[in-house]
């Protein structure tokens, strides 16, 4: 079964980091349907110009945003078939944006039933990090449905962390790796549990054989690791000691209620924040 993935694009290059990622990382290529995704500012409005000449300025102005957008979309196609994919994998999407850059790319992805979204992080200034929060992290505080993969160069690990408290979320994050994953023998998956209840860490793992047994991943490349203390610092420690190769989580634990919903949950967000050359998947 193919996976669709719908992988924005930028006009900076530096910023294709999902592309590099996807090729990287991910040995099946022929199991992804790709969209690369762009959209283009709009300059023109009913109210954006007084005359005619203002009009044809905006309309030129329109013209250079698409023409920019093209450029970016056919060379991310161009870099992503050089890495092994086909290109009638590919489809190039270019939108003016409607609702702005973010609910554009939130309304494409539910719309389309995209499997993951792809989202490039881009370098480690004090500008680049502010771009992110403007953009990523607004993208993560609504209550969008797909999984969203914030994407780094893949480093020489290919063990994937998730981590699990039995939420709905990380019971979702857990089964759509291991949907993304069940045909790349490569990785292998190590499910996170911070707890120091013994009853506690017997109900999660029973609960982790559970979808090991409706999901049919391959029990030999799922590993459990139990860590102690507060989860989000416990957790970090835990990368920064292994730097894995990706680590996903859900967007809210337990007992977020309605606030879970709409805002992502402080582990989530700490590890958005925290993590700058590892892949974080986060899922709803």
């Amino acid at each position: 079964m193919e996976k669709k993935l719908l992988v924005t694009v930028s006009e900076d290059k530096a910023a294709h980091f999902s592309v590099y990622f996807l090729a990287g990382f991910m040995e099946r290529k022929s199991d992804f349907e790709i969209t690369l995704f762009y959209t283009a500012p709009r300059a023109t409005g009913p109210t954006s110009a007084t005359t005619v000449e203002e009009s044809l300025s905006l309309q030129r102005l329109d013209d250079f945003y698409i023409n920019r957008g093209k450029r970016a979309l056919a060379e991310a196609e161009r870099e992503l078939i050089s890495f092994g994919f086909k290109k009638e994998q590919i489809t190039q999407k270019l939108v003016v944006r409607q609702f702005g850059k973010i609910m554009d790319i939130i309304q494409e992805a539910e719309k389309g039933l995209y499997d993951a979204v792809l989202l490039g992080r881009r370098g480690l200034s004090l500008f680049d990090e502010l771009f992110d929060q403007s953009v990523t992290k607004e993208i993560l505080d609504h209550a969008i449905t797909v999984p969203i993969w914030i994407c780094r160069k893949p480093n020489n690990n290919n063990d994937i962390a998730v981590c699990f408290d039995g939420s709905d979320p990380s019971i979702r994050c857990l089964e759509h790796i291991m949907f993304m994953f069940k045909n790349e023998v490569k990785h292998s998956i190590v499910v996170l549990i911070v707890s120091d209840q013994e009853t506690e860490i017997q109900e999660l793992t029973s609960k982790i054989e559970d979808i090991l047994d409706t999901t049919a991943f391959d029990k030999d490349r799922i590993h459990t690791k139990i860590l102690k203390g507060r989860p989000a610092p416990s957790i970090l420690k835990e990368i920064k000691d292994n730097p894995y190769g990706m680590v996903a989580c859900g967007r809210s634990g337990k007992g977020r209620g309605l606030l879970g919903r709409i805002l992502i949950g402080s582990v989530s967000y700490e590890l958005y924040k925290s993590l700058r050359d590892i892949t974080l998947c986060i899922s709803r």
